[in-house]
């Protein structure tokens, strides 16, 4: 799983790296690396087993993901807000230190990120 988890973000950070080389970033690309750092970050802290921090960053990335989906309509707003909750989840699972929950709720946040890059690039 672990090994999934990071093949794929190191993938979306190829892929973003090779976006950006064209010029100033567009606001959903400054959005998107916020959310790949996030994810990053949370990895990161799951190999480390630092659910505090784990759960800040589900919280960040939560908040900033409901923001949007308030502010969007459709598709948008309904992907942001299972984003949100899916981080939120997140969150909820890192504060009760269950490391094998957390690990699967990390998953059906990465599903969420495929569903929407999935339905908004199609």
């Amino acid at each position: 799983m672990k090994k999934l988890v990071v093949l794929f973000l190191v993938l979306l950070f190829v892929a973003t790296l090779s976006l950006s080389a064209t010029g100033e970033l567009r606001p959903i690309v400054k959005a998107m690396l916020a959310r790949l750092g996030w994810i990053q970050q949370i990895t990161v802290d799951y190999a480390l087993s630092d659910f505090e921090k784990i759960k800040a960053t589900a919280g960040a990335l939560s908040a900033q993901a409901k923001k949007t989906a308030d502010a969007a309509d459709g598709p948008r707003k309904e992907l942001n807000q299972k984003l949100s909750d899916a981080t939120a989840a997140l969150g909820e699972a890192a504060d009760k230190k269950d490391g094998q929950l957390v690990a699967t709720r990390i998953g059906e946040v990465l599903a969420v990120c495929n569903k929407c890059h999935a339905t908004m690039r199609d």
